[in-house]
């Protein structure tokens, strides 16, 4: 009898450590297509305080194309984990879903392959290193290297905090459409970074009501031409700028405005 009850505990133990581990990492493996895309089976789903998930590589590893889905379990996902995914040397393409809002702390740190990312307009802010030693920061002259943005223009340089960690992208796309011209309209702020060392851009039409530029925000932007603002010279010189905004812009680059004046980028 006490064999019996013995044997019917280490059982019973043995299938509840097996369900917490499926809980927070479903890790069911299958086979994989020709070119390593794994299933969403494969991947690590960490239940937050929120009752939303957090996400990390789990058995996918290997993957070259990874697209992580909107919801695990029936609960939403809404940040990738610190390091989640972090040594994935196999990794090219990312796809974030919509209703993420963070990515963690070098979540793809040394992903040296990765070179596009496709980022939800949910996303609030990406975190120190993020992107660090990946093919972002390898290439970082390269044109090859794409971010493809789902929101819009305005709330990529006014609601996303921490750009400066996809230094070296080669093409912004925004819903589908590579940015060369910025026009911004409805924004009130553009934050720092927001442009940081993007070459693609060539023009920018900034709104009225956009009252703060910040840091770097247009620094290295080496093929920008114009910057066409929509208000008069004494309306643009109570914009408050950040330190190094305009570094390392054409000298050739001019501020336009309204009443047909410009100035040149050194003025401004």
């Amino acid at each position: 009898m006490k064999k019996t009850l013995l044997k019917n505990f280490i059982c019973l133990t043995v299938l509840c450590a097996s369900l917490c581990v499926l809980t927070a990492c479903n890790v069911e493996n299958g086979n994989s297509s020709a070119n390593h895309k794994q299933e969403v089976s494969n991947l690590c789903f960490y239940l937050k305080e929120d009752d939303t998930y957090e996400v990390a590589v789990g058995n996918a590893k290997q993957a070259e194309t990874i697209v992580i889905p909107e919801k695990y379990q029936g609960k939403a996902v809404t940040s990738i984990c610190e390091e989640g995914f972090s040594g994935c040397t196999s990794l090219v393409s990312v796809t974030i879903p919509e209703g993420v809002t963070n990515i963690g702390e070098n979540a793809f740190y040394g992903c040296d392959n990765l070179n596009e990312i496709m980022l939800p307009s949910s996303l609030t802010s990406i975190e120190n290193g993020a992107f660090s030693h990946t093919a972002y920061t390898r290439h970082a002259c390269g044109n090859d290297i794409e971010v493809h943005y789902a929101g819009t223009i305005d709330e990529w340089v006014s609601k996303i905090s921490g750009i400066r960690y996809l230094f070296g992208m080669g093409a912004l796309y925004i819903n589908n459409n590579l940015v060369t011209e910025a026009r911004i309209t409805t924004a009130n702020k553009i934050n720092q970074d927001a442009f940081y060392g993007y070459r693609e851009l060539t023009s920018v039409t900034i709104g009225e009501n956009v009252t703060s530029i910040g840091n770097y925000a247009f620094s290295a932007c080496s093929s920008l031409t114009s910057i066409n603002y929509n208000g008069t010279k004494e309306d643009w010189d109570k914009i408050e700028k950040g330190y190094g905004w305009d570094y390392y812009v054409p000298s050739s680059c001019v501020v336009r405005f309204t009443d047909g004046t410009e100035i040149s980028i050194n003025e401004a």
